[in-house]
């Protein structure tokens, strides 16, 4: 049971959450100056909780669900914390592995409420007699705020980046400062290259190269007769850079028009959307196949001939080293800093985004069965450098060396200087984007009030809000400016204080041919679930779309 004062410092931490939700860079030295972190000192360090927001369809899902069986290997009690409940497509883990589920990040954000994640995370640190908490969700705007409470709760934090180094430049978005921050308090940073290790040692962070582990039941897959090219991976769009696959299909394809392209791999609506449309639009719906997302690794990789991969930037990608096993060659837009690449064996790399050079490398391999030999028999020799038992071995070191020093070690001299420059010197290379952006909005703005008053003036209906998360707020602050004032907002959670907030239930028996519902959601996940949901309820007619499918699509527009 927590003491009397450990109470109040969750208190203090859910009221911080409060205070600056997602800008915990002001979080962190706000908590610093005032509270300060605790030393950790466990004479035991045998309950390891692993916490991650799923376990299904991703590269971090895998590794965690080949990870929770070394643990246990190694004599260490395991429970495994999601926000998802179990579905149906999540990576398997041994039956004696209790999981818990605490609220979601989104949840969290749209109730501007950390309290409930709060109390359920620290019940588990606490029921369990966790030791160790294995955070694998590095970028999560929560991170900082697990941590305030596993360190309220006497519980080492070893934080696991599934990312490059490199991530916020290639997005567009300086996580940095934040990373810098918060990464120097935890008690160890694990990560996927010996370059990031370097690259978070020298900024004071306690940092520590671990590989992946990988199923040991790769080690004996055949493979069959090759067939196709194969291209495995999420489709999103920016960093998988998936619709790179079309023009260089469309070269390839002119020397071999048989060859055919099988995308696996998950998606939204809209991603798939997107794919399908482009696939036809370019007349190769007898080329490219999209296959969904499967965890046969048989079916994806036994029959392929050669892997594609074009993505912006990886960290140990799965995939490359599950294609490997099979021997399978592999055409990869640049990644120089992969571990699974350093032997430089069984792959060709070319320049990011070079489709031209992608398709003649892949025209290359075909028309050389010699090389696509070598190719083989090399990515089968490469996967020779990576052992399971190494990997355990190393995360056993990891948590026997934790330690209650909470201590900086120091950055090279002019190391943090370089960076703070590179990424400042970022940060003002795109204000004048930013700036673009916020005059496209601006006028986007505008003809949102034009349209809604021209509507209420000719049909003289009332305005609803739906639904009131960040947009909608964000939505109501600026109509309201604007001499716009809404009748009803809906709120799935009734935790608005306004007379007029009600479920979308409320209006299936009413009628709605007096109201126009703003549709205020930009989320691309449940883009189309938020509106499918208003459709079942409310004709078409009556709503706004302030992020119409065109227009969201075309640049995925923010409201603020």
């Amino acid at each position: 049971m927590l003491k009397e004062s450990d109470k109040n410092k969750i208190k203090d931490v859910i009221n911080l959450f409060y205070k600056y939700l997602s800008n915990d860079i002001d979080a962190a030295k706000y908590y610093l100056q005032n509270f300060g972190v605790d030393s950790t000192s466990r004479t035991s360090r045998c309950n390891i909780a692993i916490y991650y927001h799923s376990l299904g369809k991703g590269g971090a899902q895998r590794v965690i669900s080949l990870l929770i069986p070394m643990y246990l290997e190694l004599g260490y009690h395991v429970v495994l914390i999601t926000d998802e409940a179990q579905q149906e497509t999540d990576y398997g883990i041994p039956a004696d592995v209790r999981r818990y589920n605490i609220e979601s990040e989104g949840i969290v954000f749209e109730k501007r409420d950390y309290t409930t994640r709060a109390l359920q995370l620290q019940k588990i640190l606490t029921v369990e007699k966790i030791d160790i908490l294995c955070h694998h969700a590095a970028l999560s705007p929560l991170v900082f705020y697990d941590f305030l409470v596993s360190n309220i709760n006497n519980v080492y934090f070893v934080l696991c980046k599934h990312q490059v180094f490199s991530h916020e430049l290639a997005k567009h978005k300086n996580f940095y400062m934040r990373q810098k921050t918060i990464f120097r308090l935890v008690h160890k940073l694990v990560v996927l290259s010996k370059c990031e290790e370097n690259y978070w040692n020298n900024l004071g962070v306690s940092a520590q190269y671990i590989a992946n582990p990988y199923n040991v039941a790769l080690l004996g897959c055949k493979r069959g007769e090759p067939q196709y090219i194969v291209w495995v991976g999420r489709l999103d769009l920016y960093p998988k850079q998936y619709l790179d696959l079309i023009p260089i299909m469309q070269k390839v394809k002119n020397v071999f028009p048989n060859l055919l392209l099988k995308i696996f791999g998950s998606g939204d609506e809209l991603s798939v959307k997107t794919l399908q449309e482009s696939i036809e639009k370019n007349g190769l719906q007898n080329h490219i196949f999209y296959c969904g997302y499967s965890l046969d690794l048989d079916e994806i990789f036994a029959n392929a001939r050669i892997q594609l991969v074009t993505s912006m930037y990886e960290a140990f990608p799965m995939n490359v080293f599950e294609g490997k096993c099979y021997g399978i060659p592999l055409v990869i837009y640049d990644l120089p800093y992969l571990e699974l690449l350093k032997d430089k064996k069984g792959y060709i790399s070319v320049e990011q985004r070079n489709v031209d050079q992608a398709a003649e490398a892949i025209i290359q391999i075909l028309s050389d069965n010699n090389l696509e030999r070598m190719m083989h028999a090399d990515a089968l020799d490469s996967i020779k450098t990576f052992d399971n038992t190494e990997v355990k071995n190393n995360w056993n070191k990891l948590f026997i060396g934790l330690t209650a020093d909470r201590s900086f070690s120091e950055a090279l001299p002019g190391y943090e200087m370089i960076l703070d420059t590179i990424y400042g010197n970022f940060e003002h290379s795109i204000v004048g984007y930013k700036e673009l952006r916020k005059s496209y909005s601006l006028l986007w703005r505008n003809y949102w009030v034009q349209s809604i008053k021209y509507r209420m003036l000719k049909e003289n209906v009332d305005i609803v809000i739906y639904p009131y998360g960040e947009v909608g707020r964000a939505v109501k602050t600026f109509i309201n400016k604007m001499g716009i004032f809404e009748k009803y907002i809906v709120d799935r959670y009734k935790n608005v204080d306004k007379e007029n907030a009600v479920s979308l239930d409320y209006f299936r028996d009413k009628e709605t041919t007096g109201l126009l519902f703003l549709i205020c959601s930009n989320n691309k996940k449940i883009y189309y679930e938020i509106r499918n949901q208003l459709m079942e309820i409310v004709p078409k007619e009556n709503t706004f779309d302030l992020f119409p499918e065109k227009e969201f699509f075309k640049d995925h527009l923010k409201f603020y």
